[in-house]
């Protein structure tokens, strides 16, 4: 492991691909996919998609073949639900939305997967300065970005709200 590979990485790294399998099995255990299957939509590189599969597996979350194979398992689908709901509740505190946007990094790329797995948005907290808005996350090139709903129903991104 190279030095850039620290304990919130690690976690954050396994995370977005135990999302990504949860996904392609459409949430049911015993499903078959591959690597590279879950990679792509998870923007992993080779070596984090390697890393998390190995890591899981050794945990018993997911059934992997260092030829590639990839299976679902029940409890893994039962931790990939468990951290969709999580970033679904830190979306609804705009405080946790915001930090996160501040930080970004690994944390934020887990957001980005469950932006991804729940279709490419994710409803979150208005801020304090505009209580009655409606506001969502959203990937923009792959970008997690704060959008505010306009009159027309339209979204576009907020104004830096977040004290970035």
């Amino acid at each position: 492991m190279t030095a850039g590979w620290n304990f919130e990485r690690r976690r954050d790294t396994c995370a977005r691909f135990l999302i990504g399998v949860s996904l392609l099995a459409k949430g049911r255990a015993e499903q078959d996919t591959s690597l590279e299957a879950v990679r792509h939509p998870m923007r992993l590189s080779p070596e984090e998609a390697l890393f998390a599969a190995r890591r899981l597996n050794e945990e018993e979350l997911i059934a992997f073949d260092p030829g590639g194979a990839v299976r679902s398992k029940a409890r893994g689908i039962e931790r990939a639900e468990a951290l969709v709901s999580g970033v679904r509740a830190k979306a609804l505190r705009f405080e946790d939305v915001a930090e996160a946007l501040r930080a970004g990094g690994s944390a934020l790329a887990v957001f980005a997967a469950v932006i991804r797995a729940e279709g490419g948005a994710l409803p979150c907290a208005s801020p304090d300065a505009d209580p009655d808005g409606t506001y969502r996350l959203s990937l923009v090139r792959d970008v997690v970005t704060l959008e505010r709903r306009s009159d027309d129903g339209s979204y576009a991104p907020a104004s830096d709200l977040t004290g970035r």
